[in-house]
């Protein structure tokens, strides 16, 4: 009995440390950065290299733009590559993606005639033109400081793009736009103009994507329309969310309007599952647009396209606690300043939305000397808060990971956090406080502020498919040369995630390899 009794401890102890163990981490070489530019994305890992896109600026004939190569196996540089001239003309850079074995710029040209006209450049992996830039759009303009919008995305296996096309901006016009969908050979399979009922200053619209099969779905944001007679709520507001959905096989545009009674939606956002289902899901409040009392989620069925699932959970008081007095918890005080940062989708049809209280702070004061009046900004990155909800659309656990980073006239620089996704488990990866490491187990509600990078640590912080946390320093920028930059960061598969770490001008990758 006592035999079988030290199997079972000896069975939990391994079992609690398979997913706590520190992922294994590799670092390339320290390179001097290109003078004047800096990193704007990492664009992808294939075939053994990671592809890089560094610049001055936004534009291609007055600025550097930059394809860096890196070996996925030790991170060293491989190659700088200056882009060639795409035009004789002055051209704007709009986004870069991996399609179809080729790196693809895209970018917009204006001409004499306010015309912007929107290209594809393929490039191959040596940074040279494969083939003729590939016109994909025009619009017209009136002035140089209105020109619209062009953006791209890719479906979830990159066999469709979309072209999204937004209209000068017109006060009091309707609401027009345009999708354009080509294949990955770039051949338009259909394109749609729209004109919707709405005026451009009460419409925005937040996020857009394409499914595998060519079907598009728009998220906007509709604001009272005081013209109407529409007003806000006792002062709060009254904004409306609404779900468009274009399916060209049937030549359909169906609308849909996310609500929740006697609740204020917050933030919300929204993905496709592996069956085309649509997930909503987003934060509520119960009494106004900056604070956030508990989470909503919903299920679109694809082909009946009605609501399967409808949910809403208010937050836990033992959870609230974390935030706030027991006074304010007690009182329904929200979380203020809580901004949606990822939605992930799980294997098992379960979604975990993650949010980072964030906010900036502008603070002046007059000179005795001068009398100048000097102002500083303050930049805070503090709490991240996840949230697991099943496929039924009911929370298991919410969690809070205990930050605070507070900065000056620096935009953030090394502030906010990495994530990667692995097995189910959610690893969180932020510089820190050393003293937090001891603080964050027993007082977290007193962290010290991380204010700079010198000195920091940088810590992991994992949750498990039950909700339980571990936290743990992986290294530190004492003495070393390696200060993490949280914000850029790239899982380029199911177990690594490449991370960036930069001090002054010089710079290196690192990669995060996780059991």
């Amino acid at each position: 009995m006592k035999r079988v009794l030290l199997l079972h401890i000896l069975l939990l102890f391994c079992l609690q440390n398979t997913w706590t163990q520190k992922p294994a981490i590799i670092w390339g070489k320290e390179e001097k950065q290109a003078p004047r530019t800096y990193i704007k994305k990492i664009i992808c890992e294939t075939e053994g290299i990671i592809y890089i896109y560094r610049t001055s600026g936004e534009s291609l004939k007055r600025d550097v733009h930059i394809l860096e190569t890196y070996s996925s196996e030790n991170l060293n540089l491989l190659n700088r590559i200056f882009f060639p001239p795409l035009t004789d003309t002055d051209a704007l850079v709009e986004d870069i993606k991996y399609i179809g074995n080729h790196i693809v710029v895209f970018y917009s040209v204006l001409d004499k005639a306010n015309q912007r006209t929107a290209y594809a450049q393929l490039l191959s992996k040596n940074g040279n033109k494969t083939g003729e830039a590939i016109m994909l759009d025009q619009l017209s303009f009136a002035k140089k400081r209105n020109i619209g919008t062009f953006d791209f995305v890719l479906s979830a296996d990159s066999s469709k793009i979309l072209l999204y096309r937004n209209e000068p901006f017109e006060k009091y016009a309707q609401e027009k736009f345009s999708y354009r969908v080509f294949d990955k050979h770039f051949n338009l399979l259909w394109n749609k103009e729209m004109e919707l009922p709405y005026t451009d200053k009460y419409f925005e619209i937040t996020e857009y994507r394409i499914d595998n099969n060519g079907n598009v779905f728009m998220l906007a944001t509709i604001f009272p329309d005081k013209n109407k007679g529409e007003k806000n709520i006792k002062g709060l507001p009254n904004n409306k969310h609404v779900l468009f959905a274009f399916y060209p096989n049937e030549n359909e545009v169906s609308e849909f309007e996310v609500t929740l009674s006697g609740k204020f939606i917050s933030d919300i956002t929204f993905r496709l599952n592996d069956k085309n289902d649509l997930v909503v899901a987003g934060f509520y409040s119960n009494s106004g647009f900056y604070n956030i009392n508990g989470t909503f989620y919903m299920l679109i069925d694809a082909t009946s396209r009605d609501v399967k699932i409808t949910n809403l959970k208010p937050f836990e008081r033992d959870f609230l606690l974390n935030f706030l007095s027991e006074k304010n918890a007690d009182k329904g005080r929200g979380l203020s300043n809580i901004y949606f940062n990822h939605f992930i989708l799980t294997n098992n049809g379960s979604a975990v939305l993650i949010g980072e209280q964030h906010y900036v702070e502008n603070v002046c004061f007059n000179d005795m000397r001068t009398g100048n009046l000097i102002c500083n900004y303050h930049f805070f990155y503090n709490d991240i808060i996840a949230v697991n909800i099943d496929s039924t659309g009911t929370i298991t656990w919410a969690n809070r990971i205990p930050k605070f980073q507070h900065t000056v006239n620096d935009n953030g620089f090394y502030s906010s956090y990495s994530l990667a996704t692995v097995n189910n488990y959610l690893h969180f990866i932020f510089n820190d406080n050393p003293k937090n490491i001891e603080l964050a187990k027993t007082k977290p509600n007193r962290l010290r502020a991380m204010t700079g990078a010198q000195g920091a640590v940088t810590m992991l912080c994992s949750i498990n498919a039950n909700g339980e946390t571990i936290r743990e320093p992986l290294f530190s920028a004492k003495g070393g040369n390696v200060i993490l930059r949280p914000k850029f960061f790239k899982q380029i598969n199911p177990n690594e995630l490449i991370i960036f770490s930069q001090r002054g001008k010089k710079y290196k990758l690192g990669k995060l390899c996780f059991k």
